[in-house]
């Protein structure tokens, strides 16, 4: 590989370090709106190469469902709690980062070998990364949105009581 690649990528793995390894507020509004925006926009760009046959429309929705199902994965590795004022908080882990890194450099490999060797038009490319971008997105908002709920729900019932039980 090119050591300039490598120096830009290792620069790149850094800042998202930096960036996912700190705590930030989870609330429920941010885990919905912003895939559901992410969504509708990247649809509304891709539209015309998503309906162009019903194959590409099929292909476009299969790396879609794998980007859903990696989103899930990431979602899995990240941390939620509550701090100490009572915030529901979410934070990266370094095994998040390590699998980020690691898909992201999947997606570019793969990308680079289908643009050489199978001449994929340059539009489904972006549209490929991109539906792959926006369901791993959803798919992990959607896992965060589980463990928001499930932290919240353990403030109301702390651990070892149940809901029913009677004095």
């Amino acid at each position: 590989m090119d050591p300039k690649f490598l120096a830009i990528m290792a620069a790149f793995a850094v800042v998202v370090l930096s960036f996912e390894i700190k705590r930030k507020k989870a609330t429920a509004f941010r885990l919905v709106v912003v895939p559901a925006i992410a969504f509708i926009v990247t649809l509304a760009w891709i539209k015309e190469e998503f309906f162009s046959s019903i194959e590409t429309t099929v292909f476009l929705s299969i790396v879609f469902g794998i980007g859903l199902y990696f989103g899930i994965a990431r979602g899995k590795l990240k941390k939620m709690e509550r701090d100490k004022s009572g915030e529901i908080v979410v934070q990266g882990t370094l095994l998040y980062v390590a699998f980020w890194f690691f898909v992201f450099v999947l997606k570019i490999s793969t990308l680079n070998l289908l643009s050489r060797s199978l001449s994929v038009s340059s539009s489904l490319l972006v549209s490929l990364l991109l539906l792959f971008a926006i369901g791993s997105l959803v798919g992990m908002n959607y896992e965060l949105l589980k463990k928001y709920f499930a932290t919240k729900k353990e403030a109301v019932l702390p651990s070892g009581k149940e809901g029913n039980e009677s004095p």
